[in-house]
């Protein structure tokens, strides 16, 4: 037993930070004011401070701190203690936050890190609509999730060990020890179908999210990197950035012999999605293919004119200059319209056959303003 004492670290230290405390319990003593009993979770806490309610948006001064029935002018992370304020409503606070003056902010919408729980045996689909735990409060929440785009993460047949080492890595960052990575907004992410487990997401190469063959299957490639979530919140949501997020399906019957946990993860970034301008700044794009033939080629080889691509009615002018390619890999320059019948010129690296197939794919950002906008 004394080995086993001796092993256990005096303290768990988190990064510093603005002060943060789990409230669970308020109550009103007669000349003390109002106690707030909870755990410092970050920074400390002095007599005399200025404290925040998040909730609430109120504060209030700091009059006493006890420790264990003692007072004491000082608690930090770590410790156990009640916080005594003054003017303050006991029945206004049952659980939440004590924290530093707007230190903590309100969002009805955020985006998370990620990973599914393996044992949830249902899909977590993007666009739908689960139970999501932040903090002291549970909200429904509609999902849409993304990851890094193709090759930018870890590729393995099947279930490979790329997707369980990664995984370890991001459990690792929920305990106290660990915090989540910054959110990258300057990043650009792959709109997914779904959240993927340990069996990682269909590449392109094993025809994308569509055509992928069976997580494990012969020739089977898969992605495994991280994910993130979109919530968007039934109602706004008050807590701090690196919060705990769990989404549930809670309206699964209880007696069932089933996990009903579908995703945990971290709260990485708060966002206000109604806004245009601070969604645009999530750039989750979607990769779009379209397909050709080319009808005829010029004399020298390399300049055809191509339809079946386009509509008569569509602007062909938005794809002017983009890249094409045949299945043989002869790439090519879309230079523009011909005539107003759908039909388009390409400019070909190399000479090219009439009935060659052409493929032109491109990405369309999902929350760019401008919805017309494309890019390769």
């Amino acid at each position: 037993v004394a080995a086993v004492v001796a092993g256990v670290p005096e303290r768990l230290h988190r990064p510093p930070g603005p002060l943060l405390v789990a409230v669970d319990h308020c109550f009103a003593i007669r000349g003390q004011g109002t106690v707030l009993t909870g755990t410092v979770l970050q920074g400390s806490v002095k007599v005399g401070d200025t404290v925040e309610i998040p909730e609430l948006r109120l504060q209030r001064k700091v009059r006493s701190i006890q420790m264990f029935k003692a007072p004491v002018q000082q608690a930090q992370c770590g410790d156990r203690a009640a916080v005594a304020v003054t003017q303050l409503d006991a029945a206004s606070v049952e659980r939440g936050l004590l924290a530093a003056p707007e230190s903590v902010s309100t969002f009805p919408a955020a985006v998370a890190l990620v990973d599914k729980i393996r044992f949830y045996a249902g899909e977590v689909r993007s666009k739908s609509r689960l139970h999501v735990s932040v903090g002291h409060v549970t909200v429904m929440a509609d999902l849409s999730f993304f990851g890094v785009p193709d090759g930018e993460g870890d590729v393995s047949g099947g279930v490979g060990a790329g997707g369980l080492d990664g995984a370890m890595a991001r459990l690792e960052q929920l305990t106290l020890k660990g915090t989540g990575p910054a959110f990258d907004f300057e990043r650009q992410y792959l709109d997914q179908e779904q959240l993927y487990g340990l069996e990682g997401r269909p590449t392109a190469m094993a025809g994308g999210e569509e055509q992928g063959k069976e997580a494990g299957s012969e020739g089977d490639i898969r992605h495994h990197g991280p994910q993130w979530a979109l919530l968007r919140f039934s109602q706004p949501v008050t807590a701090p950035v690196d919060s705990l997020v769990v989404g549930s399906k809670l309206d699964t019957d209880a007696s069932a012999a089933m996990c009903r946990l579908a995703f945990s993860g971290r709260l990485v970034a708060p966002l206000d999605a109604s806004n245009p301008q601070q969604l645009a700044r999530l750039r989750v794009f979607r990769v779009k293919q379209r397909e050709g033939v080319v009808e005829r080629v010029n004399k020298d080889g390399c300049t055809a004119v191509c339809r079946g691509m386009f509509k008569k009615e569509t602007d062909i002018g938005h794809f002017a200059g983009m890249q094409v390619s045949t299945p043989g890999g002869i790439t090519g320059v879309l230079e523009g319209a011909f005539g107003k019948s759908g039909k388009f010129s390409v400019r070909f690296t190399a000479a090219v056959a009439a009935g060659s197939a052409v493929k032109l794919s491109f990405k369309k950002f999902l929350h760019d303003p401008d919805k017309r906008r494309m890019a390769q």
